[in-house]
């Protein structure tokens, strides 16, 4: 994993979403990385590209939505022809280790559409609670520190 830069924006436009809204257009996507720069410098998120072996970002992810309370929104995306492959189960746990470790947060989840099969399989092979599900919404737990109090 890496930083994203402006020079992979080309190549990542079908990857880039904000509030689950894909861009459409490079102006859209390059206007979606600066948010997410922008984020990151005020300490409000945290973001990564998936690389493949040629240093070519294949996906994304990373916090979002700032780091209130010890929590954290973990966000994730990655092409078609990369999934199945173990790819972002390995991503998600290294996120969820610098989570941890580095942010220190207690309490790690992420927000996914009911009908995200292949989020929902991820959470499932990774034993994530499923803690909520409104409308079309689910969420799990990634992660709870032990000595949280009730959330």
């Amino acid at each position: 994993m890496r930083p994203i830069l402006h020079v992979d924006i080309v190549n990542i436009l079908d990857l880039s979403f904000w509030d689950g809204k894909p861009a459409e257009t490079i102006n859209e996507a390059i206007a979606i990385q600066t948010r997410v720069d922008a984020d990151y410098l005020k300490g409000d998120s945290i973001n990564w590209g998936i690389t493949d072996a040629t240093n070519t970002i294949v996906g994304t992810c990373g916090y979002c939505r700032g780091f209130k309370g010890g929590r954290g929104e973990i966000g994730f995306v990655l092409k078609e022809t990369y999934r199945g492959k173990g790819i972002m189960r390995q991503a998600i746990a290294s996120v969820i280790q610098f989570g941890i470790e580095t942010i220190q947060l207690g309490y790690i989840f992420s927000i996914t559409d009911a009908n995200n099969r292949s989020a929902i399989r991820l959470f499932e092979k990774i034993n994530a609670l499923k803690v909520k599900e409104e409308k079309s919404l689910v969420e799990y737990q990634l992660y709870k520190h032990a000595d949280l109090q009730r959330l």
